[in-house]
């Protein structure tokens, strides 16, 4: 939860000492930077761990959407625009709105992520801000890590609407969210993964992020990865099905954010 809000150039300099850390396990040769989709196989290829760098929360962009630009040349591919608190760019779903909407500093900072090609993430983001943002990208949008409203409700949880939404804004996905809101077991993470491909189709949804770092996670390590497959196997999902679920859909919105981009940066 939020405690206080960041000091002027605080959060910049969190985003500098962090970004700089895993910078720094690429100069070590101890991962291998995914800047496209085709790096995985690259990855694959060298037998390194492949590594997508991503921001949670926008607000080390402090509303300035030249930020992206630096942030994309760091290495960065993709930015939840919201976290746990409200910030410039619009408001989260879990607190009192501030903004009422996606701001202009959002629209800015949604315009620069569709220019350089990164990747958009409306988890966290309230629905008038999620909305907003996926009315305003010109490329497909994910939400990584969520759940729809069903027997299990949440203020983490997205309507079916907006879940629609995600998805028919040119392909975008869900993130399966392996938190233990109403499961508490790979079993019920399973039973949860298919709610999603029931309400929008098994092209829209992908292993959800946010393993252990959410509240009791039924999924805290990819060792479980081999079980969670036998499970959708067991289910009746065919293997390329699943291989859609596990990297594919993922692979493809992350090329398609890249594809679209209008002078993508290098």
């Amino acid at each position: 939860t939020t405690v206080r809000d960041f000091e002027p150039g605080e959060a910049w300099a969190s985003y500098q000492r962090q970004i700089g850390h895993l910078q720094a396990l690429v100069a070590a040769g101890l991962v291998f930077p995914v800047k496209t989709a085709g790096d995985v196989e690259a990855a694959r290829a060298a037998g390194k761990v492949g590594a997508i760098f991503t921001v949670e929360g926008g607000d080390f962009l402090e509303g300035k959407p030249e930020r992206v630009a630096q942030a994309f040349a760091d290495g960065v591919r993709s930015i939840t625009l919201m976290h746990y608190r409200n910030n410039e760019l619009g408001d989260i779903m879990t607190g009192a709105p501030r903004n009422g909407r996606l701001t202009q500093a959002g629209l800015a900072v949604v315009k620069a992520m569709n220019q350089a090609g990164m990747l958009i993430d409306v988890a966290h983001a309230s629905p008038a801000t999620a909305m907003d943002t996926i009315s305003a990208s010109t490329a497909p949008v994910m939400a990584s890590h969520i759940h729809i409203h069903g027997m299990t409700r949440s203020p983490r949880f997205i309507s079916l609407y907006m879940a629609k939404a995600i998805t028919e804004k040119g392909g975008g996905v869900l993130g399966a969210w392996p938190a233990g809101i109403g499961i508490t077991d790979l079993k019920g993470y399973v039973d949860r993964t298919f709610e999603l491909i029931d309400a929008v189709g098994i092209d829209h949804v992908c292993l959800g992020t946010d393993m252990d770092a959410n509240y009791k996670p039924v999924f805290d390590t990819y060792t479980n990865l081999p079980v969670y497959v036998a499970g959708l196997l067991e289910r009746g999902l065919r293997e390329g099905e699943a291989a859609k679920l596990v990297g594919g859909n993922f692979l493809r919105i992350l090329a398609a954010a890249g594809r679209l981009a209008p002078t993508a940066l290098k």
